[in-house]
């Protein structure tokens, strides 16, 4: 598929996508319907082409999908999709648990200018280049941290899984390791693969920083403070868009593997939504409580 073009300053100019993980087997949360309003908003339909991503529609856009991918828990899919359609196609992913606030061709403007190939954003202690966080990213079609990290993820999905590995797990509450396979030592394929939690999301992109040529890859991280907001503690927070409240010389847990600092995610006070959206598991961080904000004045 191909997207639409529109005549933007008189020249013939595509949309760029953007991709959200809408799986919703017992329907739609409310909460999730109301988060459209926002990236509607904040999404100009002249530069931007909003596509919500499915079980179904997902082989219309990658019709090679490895049979891997029904195997695989919702954040790994979730993982797989923001790999594939932007080393595939290139735009803007984003979990379908958060709200914008601000317009996405401010936000992106180093990639629209062609400054930067992809932009992911930090998060705690993460450090540009060698960690980032990716549910909410964005490419340009082809990049190479994109196409690097979905070969990484193809690879995983081909791999044996090693012997400790019991058949019904699929590695979600494994946090500490980043393993991914799909077939038992014997060569069978399994119900289930066995996906460490984010071993084909986060960690597969850090690998391709790894990797040799990794340091060539134009990454701009949006900053912390430009992100998800903080606390009231001032700490690194799950509220996309909203500026860092008060209180940054706080004492704030230490960071996981991921960068993520530990325990982190209770909703704030003042984000009265934010636990009924992630009630509701899709395409949304596991660790992440509260990415719901509002507009600051």
């Amino acid at each position: 598929m191909q997207p639409i073009v529109t005549l933007v300053c008189g020249c013939v100019k595509p949309r760029m996508h953007v991709w959200v993980m809408w799986d919703f087997p017992n329907g739609v949360p409310t909460t999730y319907r109301l988060n459209v309003r926002s990236w509607l908003r904040h999404a100009n339909a002249e530069q931007f082409d909003l596509h919500l991503v499915n079980s179904t529609s997902i082989r219309d856009w990658l019709p090679d999908l490895p049979v891997e991918y029904d195997m695989l828990y919702q954040q790994a899919k979730s993982d797989f999709l923001r790999a594939a359609m932007l080393a595939t196609y290139g735009g803007v992913y984003m979990d379908g648990d958060m709200i914008l606030n601000e317009d996405l061709e401010i936000v992106f403007k180093e990639l629209l200018s062609g400054e930067a190939e992809v932009m992911p954003y930090l998060f705690g202690a993460q450090a540009c280049r060698k960690s980032f966080s990716t549910n909410f990213i964005a490419g340009s079609k082809g990049n190479r941290l994109s196409s690097g990290w979905y070969r990484r993820v193809l690879e995983k999905l081909n791999s044996t899984c090693r012997d400790w590995m019991k058949p019904g797990d699929n590695g979600a509450s494994d946090g500490k390791n980043s393993y991914g396979c799909c077939y038992n030592p014997d060569g069978t394929r399994r119900k289930k693969c066995y996906i460490s939690f984010g071993g084909i999301g986060d960690d597969s992109a850090h690998e391709v920083m790894r990797e040799p040529g990794g340091q060539e890859v134009r990454v701009s991280c949006i900053p912390q403070d430009r992100g998800m907001a903080a606390e009231k503690n001032g700490c690194a927070g799950e509220l996309l868009w909203k500026r860092l409240l008060p209180g940054r010389g706080a004492t704030c847990p230490s960071p996981t593997r991921s960068g993520r600092p530990a325990g982190q995610g209770s909703a704030p006070t003042w984000s009265a939504r934010s636990r009924a959206s992630t009630a509701a598991s899709s395409g949304g961080s596991a660790t992440t409580s509260s990415t719901t904000s509002t507009r600051t004045c």
